[in-house]
Parts: C-alpha cells; structure tokens; sequence
C-alpha cells in the first residue's frame, strides 16, 4: 500500500498539469484560509474571496464591497455563535489544477469541517472549495449555495459553464472527530 502511495504522489508531481509553484500557492492559500478561520479573523478569511465576487454581490446590495465584507463577517460570528467548529480539514493531496477555455487555472480543494451542534450532535460537511488564479493572485470562492454560485459566474463568465460540487452533510454517529482530523 505504501508503494502504492508513493506511486500516485510521484505520478500526481510529475503530471505537466500540476506545476509545484501553483500546487505550493494553492496550499498557501487555504492554509491562510483555514488559520484565518482558526484564528477568528474573520475579516482576513472574507478578504480571501475574488474582488470580482465581493463587486457583484455588492452592486446587487446597491452597496460597496466592504459593506459586503461586513455582512458577511456578520454572518459567520452569527453561525458561529450558533455551531462550534471543532476541526477543519483540507485534503492537501488531492489537488487537481485545471484550466477554462480563456487560460483561467482553477481547482476544487475538498475540505472537511467537524461541527457541534450540541453535546450529542457532531456533523461532518464536506466540501469542494473553489480556488482561482485571478490575475496574479490565488482566490476562494465562495460556492456553498446557488447565489455564491451565480455571482461568481457573474463576475467571471468563464466559470458559467463549469458544475460546483454540492456540499455533503453527514452525522457523526461516534459523536467524536477523528483523530486524523485533528493534526
């Protein structure tokens, strides 16, 4: 298994599709993402969104984007005030880098998030983040619904014909997390 292991990491490195500098800056970007998270920093952790996102959603509000931003930093205090995040996950080995029609490298990072409800009630919701060459800069879209779905093809038409993976809620019948989710 193990042989196998490295097989398929050296496979995935050596593939021309995944270049090491795009691969290190997608993980440093949902490594600020999560510790931005972990840290409370909910304003950093917005910022990582597209511009382009944050414009769309704004001109729909008749607003600017960062009165966007505190909306939905508002919304984040409020669920978390709500639910506690007991861990989040990425898979870091699973980064497939693809390109649009107009030259746009995109990716799907799963992620995987532990959520208490209460003392008897732990959810686990998996998750495809949405990360994005915008210009020079790697970005995370918000894609957890049909609305952060639009505005992004909005601001970006070259993503209008992609599919966003839904979310997947499941219980956690151990009503514990996992080890592994807590490295």
């Amino acid at each position: 298994m193990k042989l196998f292991s490295t097989f398929a990491v050296l496979a995935a490195l050596a593939s021309p599709s995944v270049c090491m500098a795009d691969r290190a800056a997608i993980l440093a970007v949902m490594d600020l993402h999560e510790a931005a998270f972990n840290a409370s920093d909910y304003e950093a952790f917005v910022r990582l969104m597209p511009q382009g996102q944050l414009d769309v959603m704004a001109a729909a509000l008749d607003e600017d984007a960062d009165f966007v931003v505190e909306q939905l930093i508002e919304r984040i205090e409020a669920s978390v005030d709500i639910v506690t995040v007991e861990a989040t996950t990425f898979d870091r080995d699973d980064i497939a880098l693809q390109t649009t029609a107009d030259g746009t490298q995109y990716a799907f990072v799963t992620s995987t998030w532990y959520l208490r409800f209460d003392a008897d009630n732990l959810a686990s919701v998996t998750s495809s983040n949405f990360v994005f060459l915008d210009g020079d800069t790697w970005v995370i879209a918000r894609n957890n619904n049909q609305s952060d779905i639009l505005t992004l093809q909005r601001a970006y038409p070259q993503f209008s014909d992609l599919s966003f993976p839904a979310d997947q809620m499941n219980r956690v019948w151990e009503n514990e997390v996992p080890p592994e989710a807590l490295v």
